[in-house]
């Protein structure tokens, strides 16, 4: 009995055996299926948090104003000159343009130091910054609140906002921040000068490529003054005045160009603080040797004539019929002076020898008159300015002045 009791018992714990083992093998397997189940949810889960994280910091970070700034910034550092020219106001500086702009700032800029720096609005919902060239101001740029015009009314103007939410299912927590675009560029850089151009009546002038006798109303004065020879050109012989010019350009020394009817360059003095001047180019060189002769001439018989020493007609032989030169001998009798006793030129020269208008010659003629009259040494010094002209192909004097100013000398 006992025997059969043990069997039985022996028995029933290899049958209970056989059943746990069976169990816990099925319960193991589900138990690990259903762990790495939630182990790949769970990492699925977090890939997808961090996926969405990872895209909206990108996008918070890239959305920031200070990326809108250093893309404006970028418009300075890269030396786009070309675009910082649409933003520059040129409004009364029609004679520069976008390349006297350009060529302005490579010398102006050129290698040095350009940097930016955040500094305090001036009016709401705009963020301003400074940009420096070696430090010291050169421009400004702001940006300002981007607007929704889906949402903006007549009486309120509403902004975007860049968010998004730590939790999305539950758009809970909302994090984000204001949203800025570009708004514009201050820049001044401008160094506005006066100049003051003096050229005769038949040159043309022309600035950076622009001619300013096509714009005389804008930059011609209309302050011309007269040459020497005014008043002392026959009819039909065409002088010319000195006319002046001035106008402002801000970008550096502007290109200026002043020719001659021929396209020659014309002779400019510098006189400092913008100002130039024509300087007369006088032609000794080529008309010296021909006439001087004939100029000394007609000093000394004007000399020996005027004390009595000549005839009136060894002077008015010289002259042409009719001209104010022979008007004003006929009339100088009043003027005479005692006749000298002894006389002689010393000294004698001629210089400044020009041709109006290819048909009146002018030049000076100088000497020491020196007389002997009742035992008295007189010195005359005698400085006249003729003016030939071309009388049945010979050359003689239309008119004639005394100079007393000795700078012309």
């Amino acid at each position: 009995m006992a025997s059969t009791n043990q069997s039985a018992a022996s028995g029933g714990r290899r049958k209970y055996t056989r059943y746990t083992k069976a169990h816990l093998t099925h319960r193991n397997i589900r138990f690990w299926l259903v762990y790495l189940v939630l182990i790949a949810l769970i990492v699925f889960g977090l890939m997808k948090v961090h996926a969405y994280f990872a895209e909206k910091l990108v996008e918070y970070e890239d959305s920031y104003y200070t990326h809108v700034a250093e893309e404006v910034f970028k418009t300075f550092s890269e030396k786009r000159f070309d675009e910082l020219f649409r933003y520059e106001d040129m409004s009364g500086f029609a004679l520069e343009g976008e390349k006297e702009y350009v060529a302005y700032l490579e010398k102006a800029v050129g290698g040095k130091d350009i940097d930016y720096t955040e500094i305090a609005p001036k009016k709401a919902n705009e963020k301003r910054f400074l940009v420096t060239v070696d430090d010291k101001s050169f421009a400004e740029f702001t940006l300002k609140r981007v607007v929704d015009p889906e949402k903006s009314t007549q009486d309120a103007t509403v902004y975007k906002d860049y968010t998004f939410f730590v939790i999305p299912i539950t758009n809970s927590y909302p994090w984000g921040h204001e949203l800025y675009e570009f708004d514009t560029i201050y820049i001044n850089s401008k160094n506005p000068l006066l100049y003051d151009y003096y050229i005769p009546s038949y040159a043309e002038i022309s600035v950076n490529g622009i001619k300013l006798n096509d714009e005389a109303e804008t930059y011609d004065t209309g302050e011309d003054e007269k040459f020497f020879f005014d008043g002392h050109l026959p009819k039909g012989v065409d002088g010319f005045t000195l006319k002046h010019y001035s106008f402002e350009c801000a970008l550096g020394d502007p290109v200026v160009s002043v020719t001659d009817a021929e396209g020659a360059v014309l002779p400019l003095n510098d006189l400092g603080e913008g100002v130039y001047r024509f300087e007369y180019a006088y032609s000794d060189d080529e008309l010296k040797d021909e006439f001087e002769a004939k100029a000394l001439e007609f000093l000394k018989n004007w000399c020996l004539y005027s004390s009595h020493n000549t005839k009136k007609a060894n002077v008015t032989d010289l002259c042409i019929a009719g001209s104010r030169a022979l008007s004003f001998i006929n009339n100088y009798e009043s003027y005479w002076i005692t006749k000298a006793d002894k006389q002689s030129f010393a000294n004698q020269r001629s210089w400044n020898y020009t041709m109006i208008d290819d048909q009146v010659l002018c030049c000076d003629v100088s000497c020491n008159y020196i007389t002997v009259t009742k035992g008295k040494t007189n010195d005359y010094d005698m400085h006249l300015r003729l003016y030939l002209y071309r009388d049945k192909g010979a050359w003689k004097v239309y008119d004639f002045e005394m100079v007393t100013d000795s700078s012309n000398s």
